[in-house]
This record gives structure tokens, sequence and C-alpha cells, in this order.
């Protein structure tokens, strides 16, 4: 949904974010077939240098069947800031690439991560 009033009102419409279907997904209650997870926090903007796009990203969590293993992603967009994007053409990547997300160091549980 998008909000063009500082989130005051919403629209009627949702748009969905792609997400590509990871390792994690595959060991959920649906095998794969639902993305399971959640994102907290606010979106970050890294301004990469000599004129190249900004980029907003945002933490994600993937979780397995109730959250008993969980990997940190990050939801990466060059366009979702510019104001003449309509929603459905946002693009988005899913990071890291690969079948696996940020990984704890001990144990299965690594959610919520963030970018210093």
């Amino acid at each position: 949904r998008v909000s063009d009033d500082g989130g005051r009102s919403w629209s009627a419409q949702r748009w969905e974010i792609p997400m590509r279907e990871t390792a994690i997904d595959r060991t959920n209650a649906w095998n794969g077939s639902v993305r399971e997870g959640w994102s907290v926090g606010k979106p970050i903007v890294v301004q990469p240098p000599r004129g190249a796009p900004a980029v907003a990203l945002m933490q994600f969590s993937k979780v397995s069947t109730a959250a008993a293993a969980s990997e940190g992603f990050f939801l990466a967009s060059t366009n979702v800031l510019q104001a003449a994007t309509a929603p459905q053409d946002v693009t988005w990547a899913l990071l890291p690439d690969g079948e696996h997300g940020l990984r704890a160091s001990c144990g299965s549980v690594a959610e919520e991560g963030s970018l210093a």
C-alpha cells in the first residue's frame, strides 16, 4: 500500500514485493510456496560515489517453521525513492545473492539485522 500524506491514509490497492525462494523457505510449513518473515526498523539510504543512483536498503528476516531457524536478508531498490516511480514499477533485489542469507555464528537464529 502507498500513502501520499505521511501515513494518515493508505491506498486500497496493495503491491507485492517479489522475493525469490531460498533454502530457508523450503524448510517452512509451506515448503517454500509462501515466504514467511518480517522486517523491523527503518530503511537506510546509501549514496554511492560518482553519481550512481541512491540505494534504499530494508532488512528482512526469513524464517523456517515456527521460527526455529532464520536468516537475514536485505531488500534493495534504486528507484523506490524517485517520486515519479509508480508502485508497480519499483524494482527490488534480495541480497545477498544465492541460497542463504546472513546466518548466526552460533545457533540457528539470525533475525532483525542491520547495517552500520
